[in-house]
């Protein structure tokens, strides 16, 4: 499905009834400052249809990669599902080195885009965003009606 074949549509047009997937996308900033994540939804849409994949089951496994975000998705305000995701800003990267030898090495990025997709069934749903960075402690980055 192309992009351009869907529909936005508000909570309240939402044939709950149905299968949906929501679609969104968000900017990420590294405050140079601070040091703290800040996020920006930049666009919001919903359609009649259903994800290939089942749904994920807890317990969450622990993710391949040291900072990652967590996508919860809370339906009657209990957890239905979850994606986890690599922290945008925080990447491994391959490159080579002054011996043409492939390295990797870390890197911080101050601003990132990123989208995500959802099952939406049922009514009363809603995500929240987290962001679980290396020795630090987890933190609730913005959350979201569905």
């Amino acid at each position: 499905m192309r992009q351009a074949d869907l529909k936005n549509t508000t909570q309240s047009a939402v044939d709950t009834s149905t299968p949906h997937v929501f679609f969104v996308s968000y900017r990420i900033r590294l405050d140079s400052v601070s040091g703290i994540t800040n996020m920006e939804l930049i666009q919001k849409t919903m359609t009649a249809a259903h994800m290939k994949q089942d749904r994920n089951t807890l317990p969450i496994p622990k993710p391949p990669y040291p900072n990652y975000l967590t996508i919860y998705t809370y339906r009657n305000n209990q957890l239905w599902d979850y994606q986890i995701i690599e922290h945008p800003l925080y990447k491994w990267v391959e490159a080579p080195d002054n011996n043409n030898k492939l390295s990797s090495k870390f890197i911080t990025l101050k601003q990132a885009e990123f989208f995500i997709r959802l099952p939406v069934v049922g009514a009363q749903n809603k995500i929240g965003i987290f962001e679980i960075l290396e020795n630090k402690p987890t933190r609730e980055l913005t959350s979201l009606g569905l």
